[in-house]
């Protein structure tokens, strides 16, 4: 059966849920952002998908032993949080919300949200695009996961990527973070930055 949820909703639902899967996702936090933002999404709406809608259905996989990692499949995924409707289901509806966003995942979000601020600041959309595409290149440095040397890229994404560190992109993903992980992040953009010293 077709969904009647907007397509730009339910590619919020996909992006979300894939913060939830047992593997590294947190350098497409930017792209998520981006999302929302093209939704129409205010802040605190994208704040409720995420706690009412997506949580419910896959909130479960950060308890297992061995979570799902692969991805999910899409129409499960809508068929779940269009079933359980904007209260969610039992159990997770009826966790108090400091346990629903154990053990990362409400720094995750709070990632999104600055993220989702620093994009609603730009009006142009290929410029906002093109912004949330370079946040995301830097966070696959700071989150450590598959980055590109900056280096070889063409100088015009160099000067931008450059004018995005320290930053806003530093105080954007922050939450995102867990302890003790801030300095290595630091130093591996540090160097990829080194090429503006030499």
């Amino acid at each position: 059966m077709k969904s009647k949820t907007d397509a730009r909703r339910i590619q919020v639902w996909v992006a979300m849920a894939d913060h939830f899967l047992d593997t590294e996702t947190r350098h497409d936090i930017p792209i998520t952002a981006l999302y929302c933002v093209e939704a129409g999404m205010t802040v605190e709406e994208a704040r409720r998908v995420w706690r009412t809608e997506v949580i419910p259905a896959v909130g479960f996989n950060l308890f297992l032993v061995a979570g799902e990692w692969a991805g999910w499949d899409r129409d499960w995924l809508v068929h779940e949080i269009e079933r359980a409707g904007p209260r969610g289901r039992f159990p997770w509806c009826m966790l108090p919300s400091r346990l629903i966003s154990l053990p990362c995942n409400h720094g995750v979000m709070a990632a999104i949200e600055r993220c989702m601020k620093i994009l609603m600041r730009i009006e142009d959309v290929s410029e906002r695009t093109r912004v949330a595409r370079d946040l995301a290149a830097l966070a696959r440095h700071v989150f450590d996961f598959c980055a590109k040397d900056f280096e070889v890229l063409p100088s015009e994404q160099q000067q931008r990527l450059a004018a995005l560190y320290p930053e806003p992109v530093s105080h954007a993903l922050a939450p995102a973070l867990v302890p003790g992980e801030a300095k290595a992040a630091t130093r591996r953009l540090e160097a990829a930055f080194a090429w503006r010293r030499v």
